[in-house]
Order: C-alpha cells, then sequence, then structure tokens
C-alpha cells in the first residue's frame, strides 16, 4: 500500500481534530467504512461523517461503502483517502480479511488505548509475536514510507513483544 496512514484511537471529530485537520488536507474523494457499526447506526453514518468535515471546514463529501462485498479493491484506486471507523473493531477486522485487503501488514492496532491496558496488550504482542500500537481517542500515528509522527494530545504505545515504548505528541520515528 502507499500513502499515508493515519491511526486514530476511536474518539470523534472533536477528540482527534488535529489529526483529522492532518488527514484532510488536499483531500478531495474521501471513501468511508462504517461497517462495523451496527447495521441500524449504518444509515447515518455518511451524513454524520459529512457533517464533522464541514465542522472542520473541510469540502469533503465522503462516498460512503457499507459493505464491501458490492465493490472491489481497485475501485479504490481515485480514493484520496480511506477512512474506516466506527463500530466494533472485530467486526470490522474480520469483513476487511474476508474482502481480501492487507490494509496495514504486520501491526495490530488497539483504538481507545488506555495505559490501564499496557499489561494485557504486552502479553498479547509477545505471544503473538506481532507488533501492537495502542492509540488513545485523543490522538493517532500517521505514517509514511514507514515514518511515523504522532498527532493529537495523548501519547502511543507500541508494544513490540515484551518492549514497549511510548510516543508523545509530535514524536517522530522510522518504523521499518
Amino acid at each position: 500500500m502507499t500513502g499515508t496512514i493515519h491511526l486514530g484511537g476511536g474518539g470523534d471529530a472533536n477528540d482527534e481534530e488535529p489529526l483529522w485537520r492532518v488527514m484532510l488536507q488536499g483531500k478531495r474523494r474521501v471513501m468511508y467504512w462504517p461497517f462495523a457499526l451496527p447495521p441500524a447506526r449504518r444509515r447515518d453514518a455518511g451524513a454524520w461523517l459529512a457533517g464533522a468535515f464541514t465542522g472542520l471546514g473541510a469540502d469533503v463529501d465522503p462516498e460512503t461503502w457499507s459493505d464491501l462485498s458490492r465493490h472491489r479493491p481497485d475501485e479504490m484506486a481515485d480514493a484520496d483517502l480511506l477512512f474506516v471507523g466506527g463500530g466494533n473493531t472485530f467486526r470490522l477486522v474480520d469483513r476487511v480479511r474476508r474482502a481480501g485487503l492487507d490494509l496495514v501488514r504486520d501491526v495490530a492496532v488497539l483504538p481507545h488505548y488506555d495505559p490501564t491496558q499496557a499489561a494485557a496488550a504486552r502479553e498479547w504482542s509477545n505471544r503473538r509475536a506481532r507488533a501492537l500500537v495502542g492509540v488513545p481517542e485523543r490522538c493517532g500515528p500517521a505514517v509514511r514510507d514507514g515514518d511515523a509522527e504522532v498527532i493529537g494530545h495523548e501519547s502511543v504505545a507500541v508494544f513490540d513483544g515484551a518492549d514497549v515504548t511510548v510516543r508523545r505528541p509530535g514524536e517522530r520515528w522510522r518504523t521499518a
């Protein structure tokens, strides 16, 4: 995958405002995948996101895909931004995997992260030999070509087996 990945922590537009502002710069065609939301909430998801973007001063009308089975991966080729959010993380991962999309290789993301989850996150990463990024609701890393930066108001915890590194807002590091 080419481009930049912005990993928000699961907060709303107010919580993640600094990250969303960076994420939306220069974007025109935005695709939104709200399919991790319960079906009753999906109907209004596109309008909610468009309103949140407008509240931040972005002139973007997201194209909402509520189900991946009706689309092909090549339909995303012209998108400036893929916005995936809302709902049950496990439902989201299941849908993406069933569609054959490998968006973030070799890294798991723990949204809504709270430092009280550190021991469980470390154990999960260690047992699976897979990196896990704990992302609180008020921040998120932006990753481009292996370079990452924390954007927002809180720190991100990166678990790599038994090791944990806390990355503070504004901090940059090489991921690959």
